[in-house]
């Protein structure tokens, strides 16, 4: 059972380790707006507790607790606003940090009310806390666990010095059960999300990939190096490829589309081997790639690099389809200057020219100055 239990929660470990990873960005944004509104409705609702709670509950009024719970809540709530008009990306640790200590606050807050302020009555506010809180952000698991443990030891040590027995009694059973249903609401809640960003992955990356070739498509090659040469270019040498399939119409007309897709596979894959892990391969439609080549120290290695595209090409053809295909390649290189993608696109596009008019199968390299 325990083996089966094991089986089932390590793909999702998996997949939530991977959330907080890598959508931290969209989990920062989240939770600051949900710290805004947490705090503004907060005060909100703080309010309408004060407001009506002596017409609802004989001989009730405000204490100095309910109103320091004012002032945290509106320190929070200023905060959000502040730091949401102010930061453009929020910090995923500075956001964490703020939805953390709000709801030890929070929490906090409650406990000295029915502590402090209530002493006489059993808790109501405590374990709706102990539910609500956790489920307000996108937190760590064991960030709620070890809340929900503190918060509890704390209120049972100050109930069993403050409170008679029969609260005691009450409050211990009420937030004992709260604690379980917080962790089990907590758990469905983190994996909807966690399961939501899956969805949102997967969509992205069906999105940016070319579906035959699994590389990446124009749109989303064309952003990835207009991005890095903006960030990049000016101190670095980069060196961009276009590279384009000799006749590969011809091994449509002759062999069939599903030949020409399994060549055009073929010759992705041979184009991430031969290329480093952080250059980017792209997919431009039909029988056109696009590489970007990301400090291309020397010009010994860009033509070292194309010669074996070649050569690969060469041999990958013939073992998929039995036939010797070739290929052209337009190549521009922009070393320490500031370039755009647009501008070495352009001249990689008429060194592919320059490739076809002189009998194809070869490369042309020109220098953008």
């Amino acid at each position: 059972m325990l083996n089966g239990m094991g089986s089932f929660l390590k793909p999702f470990t998996k997949l939530k380790d991977k959330y907080f990873t890598e959508d931290r960005r969209n989990i920062a944004t989240a939770n600051l707006m949900m710290l805004l509104t947490a705090s503004l409705a907060g005060i909100v609702i703080l309010s309408l507790l004060i407001f009506l709670s002596p017409f609802l509950i004989k001989g009730w009024s405000a204490t100095r607790y309910h109103m320091l719970m004012y002032v945290t809540l509106g320190l929070f709530l200023i905060f959000a606003i502040w730091y949401k008009s102010s930061a453009k990306t929020p910090d995923y640790r500075i956001v964490n940090i703020a939805c953390m200590l709000f709801c030890v606050a929070l929490i906090a807050h409650f406990i000295s009310i029915s502590v402090f302020a209530n002493p006489d009555f059993p808790e109501t506010l405590v374990s709706l806390s102990f539910v609500a809180a956790p489920l307000l952000f996108s937190l760590p698991l064991s960030f709620t666990a070890l809340l929900l443990a503190v918060n509890e030891t704390v209120f049972l040590i100050l109930i069993n010095n403050f409170k008679s027995a029969i609260c005691i009694q009450h409050d211990t059973f009420s937030t004992v059960t709260a604690i379980f249903f917080s962790l089990v609401a907590t758990w469905s809640v983190m994996r909807l999300r966690v399961l939501d960003y899956a969805a949102r992955s997967k969509y992205q990356h069906r999105s940016r990939t070319d579906q035959l070739t699994g590389i990446l498509n124009k749109s989303a090659c064309t952003a990835a190096c207009e991005k890095y040469l903006a960030a990049h270019s000016q101190n670095t040498a980069n060196a961009l490829f276009v590279i384009d399939i000799d006749d590969f119409k011809l091994v449509n007309d002759t062999l069939g589309h599903k030949s020409g897709d399994n060549l055009l596979e073929g010759i992705a894959n041979v184009m991430l081997k031969i290329f480093g892990r952080n250059d980017i391969v792209g997919r431009f439609g039909g029988d056109e790639f696009c590489v970007l080549m990301k400090n291309a120290v020397s010009n010994d290695i860009i033509s070292e690099k194309s010669q074996l595209l070649q050569s690969k090409v060469h041999e990958i053809s013939t073992c998929l389809i039995g036939r010797d295909v070739s290929c052209s390649v337009g190549i521009t290189v922009c070393a320490n200057k500031r370039c755009t993608y647009s501008e070495m696109f352009s001249i990689a596009d008429h060194a592919l020219y320059d490739s076809k008019q002189r009998g194809k199968n070869c490369s042309t390299v020109k220098i953008l100055r």
